[in-house]
């Protein structure tokens, strides 16, 4: 628009042009002061968070390894980092691109931010020399951890060693121990069980990360196993006693015979699983005796309980057993 001249001759005419550029040049002079304020704004936006990552990963590179976990953090951001790679190369250029358009354009910048930018290509080529550095040393870490791996791998068998240990007290499946001593021991011991499969579980996962063989801990399944076992044989007897002491005291057409076949069958399963698991006792008989017994009961329970059923049904019912029975409140399966 500033270029356009005063005056224009179209054939015999002479156009004055002086107030069509006064008309003109307010809406391009205002959308330049507009983009000379904004392109410094966005170009100090973008550089903020493109150094933020940037300074963030050559820091985290150049962490010193303490131990395992500082090389097993690094080389998963490295791995992120490789997959970012496009993306901070994209962000890099658009940069370059948009500080070149700013000077193209004579645009003034903050003194601050053009020294900032300054500092940009070496840092990010430190960024890229630090990713080349971590991956060219990889093998050598990994052959200096792998050996502390596999030591951390026997230190967990050796632990679930004096787990089984503790775990085959006598106490455990003794009669006469006090319940609550015996579920307070082997919550414990569970716990125990617990933190040294997570530590297992931490230690194979370093070995994929690592590209080693996973060590296997032999032990593992069958201390697990027999921690739990024997602390839901504990825990289960104490929980069917008291689902068994609630049937009895129920008024019998209030029985939730449903209820009572899923929770009969439920520990039957249990049961079963802790004779195959533990070594012979006293308390798993006693115990299989104990849900046997409502095993048995529960189709007379479910029989008795027919809708069908009449007077002369019960009549005949009493004849049998030779005893005539109040069905009122009272009448209970302790009855």
């Amino acid at each position: 628009v500033q270029a356009l001249p005063e005056h224009a001759n179209v054939r015999v005419i002479r156009v004055a042009l002086t107030e069509l550029k006064r008309a003109l040049l307010p809406v391009p002079t205002s959308c330049q002061a507009a983009m000379h304020a904004m392109l410094p704004r966005l170009a100090s936006e973008l550089f903020q968070g493109f150094m933020s990552e940037v300074q963030a990963g050559v820091s985290r590179l150049q962490a010193p390894n303490a131990a395992v976990e500082d090389y097993v953090g690094k080389v998963t951001f490295l791995a992120e980092l490789r997959r970012r790679e496009k993306s901070l190369d994209g962000r890099n250029v658009e940069l370059q691109d948009l500080y070149a358009l700013i000077d193209g354009y004579e645009i003034e910048v903050p003194a601050i931010d053009r020294a900032a930018y300054g500092t940009m290509e070496k840092t990010y080529t430190n960024l890229k020399v630090l990713m080349e550095e971590t991956e060219s040393q990889r093998d050598d870490h990994i052959n200096q951890y792998a050996g502390k791996l596999e030591a951390s791998i026997e230190a967990v068998g050796k632990a679930l060693r004096e787990i089984r240990t503790q775990a085959q007290a006598e106490m455990v499946l003794s009669e006469e121990s006090d319940h609550s001593d015996v579920v307070a021991y082997l919550t414990n011991l569970k716990e125990q069980v617990d933190a040294q499969q997570a530590e297992a579980l931490r230690i194979n996962e370093y070995q994929r990360i690592f590209k080693l063989g996973e060590t296997p801990c032999e032990d593992m399944a069958d201390v697990a196993d027999e921690v739990s076992l024997k602390l839901q044989l504990r825990v289960g007897r104490a929980e069917f006693d008291a689902l068994a002491a609630g049937w009895t005291m129920t008024q019998f057409e209030s029985l939730d015979v449903a209820g009572m076949e899923e929770a009969v069958q439920r520990v039957h399963k249990a049961v079963s699983r802790m004779e195959r698991g533990l070594v012979p006792n006293k308390l798993v008989p006693a115990f299989r005796d104990r849900v046997d017994e409502y095993r048995d009961l529960l189709p007379v329970v479910a029989a008795l309980r027919n809708r069908a059923l009449k007077e002369r049904h019960w009549y005949k019912i009493f004849d049998e057993i030779g005893t005539v029975l109040e069905r009122g409140e009272g009448f209970t399966l302790q009855v």
